[in-house]
């Protein structure tokens, strides 16, 4: 395999990189130079980085295919790809296996109210700034004033704005958090939080701070490209982190580059330009295998599914056209001739979530689905089917193949591919017959799915389902886990039922590859990946 560089100082300013690991089907896992050299048309594929001279450090390229308009997870609309960029600059006050295990991280300790209304946490002391300045109780207390009183922010904030009420700071290093409303995913959601300077972001503006925010973590930001998601890091070598985990990192330098093209990803990491990829489509596995990469799949913390626009004088209204869609759709044969792998949807939730329950899934009936067209009012007019150009994979071929299997029950889907961006206005717009979208759990929290999608109504599909409605007010308002997986089971039973919110089709399996000899990063399901201790090794 291409080895990785050492560059010196001066060489690092020309030649920028960064890197990956991939997690088992089990979950996340490290990344480790276990792959066995074979035979490699790519020079040196099995091989170790060699050593080089200069200042002790690597730089090591990652290529992705997740759009980030904004290092700023709440200022533009943007994918998972925030959370893995916002631990390379930022720390969170706890951190997350992303599975439901919650550990100290800049707070070291933290006491919630009997009745959730109120959270007081404990500050760690003598962490600093990339620039320099002490962290305080008053830059958590910023970050989260930022978030309920910044109207300009995305729907993103939602995920806060509603929760948070007073906020005390008896000293520099306790706070107390009062909720306006109980906050189920309180610790989910401060897990993936970077906590911001409120001197810095004071001093230059939203504009300026988010060209390089100024954060506790473990690089700082030399540069950011929001027009085509690129972004260049600067280890710092004092960072608090190293010292209170007893691990190190050895790579000074990290860039991230989106590269929408899988093809394009896989060559760069073939010909050695870059050392870690991700989403590596299915055809490339075994070739990059048999040249002696490392090369990891796991099923994502994701889900693909079908969003009607269903509100008053839509083709959608009509529930038997909704249930009709469903039927004509093979699941199973998506997944196994299209995808290669993955699972067919049986409930709009993970095994493992909050609300989950065993059913035999999404009925496969197309004959059924013909007569619900034909005793409906619909008579062949188009349905727009839009679907984004670069986020879901194979999303050209799942469509197309939906498409056929809604022609043959006599329902017309005409598709439209749309760049991010216009995908993101049209959804928000409500500008659409049908969406084929996707939903991830993040840290295996499927509440927001509930919140955001069935409860807001966030993509603006008008469904006119009360019960669903108050189901989800019903799940927002209790803090208990018993009462919270019997009532999303409820949510999520409606959904199925109603076909309402959502038609869930399958959960994809991720995919990334990486040279031999690349350690200490760890990518959970929802590829969200951790570089702050990677290292490079001989």
């Amino acid at each position: 395999m291409r080895k990785i560089k050492k560059f010196t100082t001066a060489a690092i300013a020309l030649s920028l990189a960064l890197t990956l690991a991939a997690c088992s089907s089990g979950g996340a896992a490290s990344a480790s130079s276990t792959a066995s050299a074979g035979s490699s048309t790519a020079a040196d594929a099995g091989s170790t980085p060699a050593q080089a001279s200069g200042d002790g450090t690597y730089s090591v390229t990652y290529l992705t295919d997740q759009a980030q308009q904004s290092l700023d997870r709440y200022g533009a609309v943007g994918s998972m790809a925030s959370h893995t960029l916002g631990m390379i600059w930022g720390d969170s006050l706890i951190s997350s296996d992303r599975a439901g295990t919650f550990e100290p991280w800049l707070a070291t300790e933290w006491e919630m109210a009997e009745d959730s209304m109120s959270i007081t946490m404990k500050l760690r002391e003598g962490i600093t700034f990339s620039n320099g300045d002490p962290f305080t109780s008053k830059d958590v207390a910023f970050t989260w004033e930022r978030l309920r009183d910044d109207e300009s922010l995305t729907s993103d904030a939602a995920k806060w704005r509603p929760y948070i009420g007073t906020i005390e700071t008896p000293d520099d290093y306790t706070i107390t958090l009062n909720f306006a409303s109980i906050m189920p995913t309180f610790f989910t959601e401060a897990a993936w939080l970077p906590i911001l300077s409120k001197t810095a972001y004071e001093e230059l503006g939203a504009e300026g701070f988010w060209s390089n925010p100024v954060g506790t973590g473990p690089y700082t930001v030399l540069k950011w490209d929001a027009v085509n998601s690129i972004g260049e890091f600067e280890q710092r070598p004092d960072w608090w982190g190293y010292d209170h985990t007893g691990r190190s990192s050895n790579v000074g330098h990290i860039t991230y580059k989106l590269v929408s093209e899988s093809t394009t990803r896989v060559s760069s990491l073939r010909s050695g330009e870059v050392q870690i990829v991700e989403a590596v489509p299915d055809e490339s596995i075994e070739v990059l295998k048999q040249e002696g990469f490392n090369v990891n799949q796991f099923e994502r913390l994701e889900h693909m599914f079908l969003q009607t626009h269903s509100g008053p004088g839509t083709i959608f209204e009509d529930r038997n056209l909704r249930e009709a869609l469903s039927l004509c759709i093979d699941r199973e044969l998506l997944v196994s001739s299209i995808l290669g792998g993955g699972s067919a949807a049986t409930w709009p939730v993970h095994p493992g979530s909050s609300g989950y329950r065993e059913t035999d899934g999404y009925e496969y009936n197309p004959e059924r689905a013909k007569e619900l067209v034909e005793a409906s009012d619909y008579n062949g007019e188009p349905i727009n089917f839009i679907c984004t150009s670069s986020k879901i994979v194979r999303g050209n071929e799942i469509t197309q193949a939906i498409q056929s299997m809604a022609q043959e029950v006599g329902l017309n889907l005409t598709i439209e591919m749309l760049e991010d961006a216009v995908y993101n206005e049209r959804r928000e717009a409500s500008n659409y017959d049908l969406v084929f979208a996707s939903y991830t759990g993040s840290g295996n929290e499927f509440y927001n799915q509930i919140r955001d999608i069935f409860g807001s109504d966030r993509f603006k599909t008008e469904y006119q389902n009360e019960k669903l409605k108050e189901l989800c007010t019903a799940v927002s308002t209790t803090a208990d886990p018993t009462e919270q997986d019997l009532l999303r089971a409820a949510v999520y039973e409606e959904v199925m039922s109603s076909f309402d919110g959502g038609i869930y089709l399958y959960q994809p399996l991720g995919c990334f590859a990486w040279v031999s000899g690349l350690d200490g990063v760890t990518v959970y399901k929802d590829a969200v990946a951790d570089y702050r201790f990677m290292n490079v090794t001989e």
